[in-house]
């Protein structure tokens, strides 16, 4: 899904907007907020379904300060909740990341009132405790765990101790009863956000892993442009110290997405070739392929063509 038309299938799909991409006052999408800072993370860092919904508060980077100049920030994704236990470095842009924080600021702790009025918050012995914020760890059969190493399942037992003397989700993502969300929640915001589209003639779909598949090719191809050009400039043994430090772009995508073999990585190279070749087709001027003597009017005289 290219850019443009992921901005279009969020600004209609789940902010609401017409088909002219501009506010409507129909809309009563109360969460949409939300739902544009849950997409707009997952086409930005790659992240599956599975992982990004099992993320609690620890796991989401602070904002940089600002004039620092940072415009990605560093956080880890643990190995429990990634698939194969294939904890990565993930990068949040931080234009993205300030969308995740004012959600949190704001219609999390909506989201958390609720919860807390309805009695939703109070422990039982299901419950897993983080009786100290600073230190998230859960006390499990006689031990300490990190949260870290907590699963998608025990994630959702969690509960943290509040400043107040009470407790709150340390999920990310919520509901509006103040619960996490599911993963079968998040795949019906999407097949609403489709309905949303469809219904005010927008062609365009989207599912969690189609975002991520968006994530993998831009990233290649940006990549993979700003590798060749680098390599372009220099000389042949600049190149092999260049490609020594910084590595094969696919393979840095590999990493990124959690992927265990570059073959799996790969298929994101024949949808950049599809694009590349249809690109090229594009270019070809109108008319380009037309026999000489043909026109609109159909097949000319010799003696006209040669006129």
């Amino acid at each position: 899904m290219p850019p443009r038309s992921y901005r279009l299938w969020r600004n209609v799909g789940l902010s609401g907007f017409d088909a002219n991409e501009m506010p409507r006052r129909a809309f009563r999408g109360r969460w949409a907020a939300r739902n544009a800072a849950y997409a707009d993370s997952m086409i930005r860092t790659g992240l599956r379904l599975c992982e990004h919904s099992a993320l609690t508060v620890f796991e989401v980077p602070e904002l940089p300060p600002a004039g620092s100049g940072i415009v990605n920030a560093r956080a880890m994704l643990p190995h429990a909740i990634s698939k194969g236990h294939s904890g990565r470095a993930v990068y949040w842009p931080v234009s993205v990341l300030r969308d995740v924080r004012d959600y949190m600021e704001w219609d999390r702790a909506e989201m958390l009132d609720y919860g807390r009025s309805r009695g939703f918050y109070t422990p039982s012995r299901r419950s897993l405790l983080v009786e100290d914020p600073a230190a998230p760890r859960v006390r499990i059969g006689g031990r300490w765990v990190p949260v870290a190493r907590l699963d998608a399942a025990e994630r959702r037992r969690l509960l943290v101790a509040t400043a107040d003397g009470g407790w709150e989700p340390a999920m990310v993502w919520l509901n509006q009863w103040g619960l996490p969300m599911t993963v079968s929640g998040w795949k019906q915001v999407f097949a609403d956000a489709n309905d949303r589209c469809r219904a005010r003639g927008v062609g365009v779909a989207a599912t969690p892993h189609m975002l991520r598949h968006s994530y993998a090719v831009t990233t290649l191809e940006l990549l993979w442009r700003g590798h060749l050009q680098a390599l372009g400039e220099m000389n042949e043994q600049q190149r092999l110290t260049y490609q020594r430090v910084f590595g094969d772009p696919l393979n840095w995508v590999r990493i990124r997405l959690g992927h265990r073999s570059a073959t799996t990585t790969a298929i994101y190279l024949h949808t950049l070739q599809e694009l590349e070749m249809r690109t090229r087709l594009e270019l070809v001027p109108e008319g380009a392929w037309e026999p000489a003597g043909f026109s609109e009017e159909g097949w000319l005289e010799r003696s006209a063509v040669a006129a």
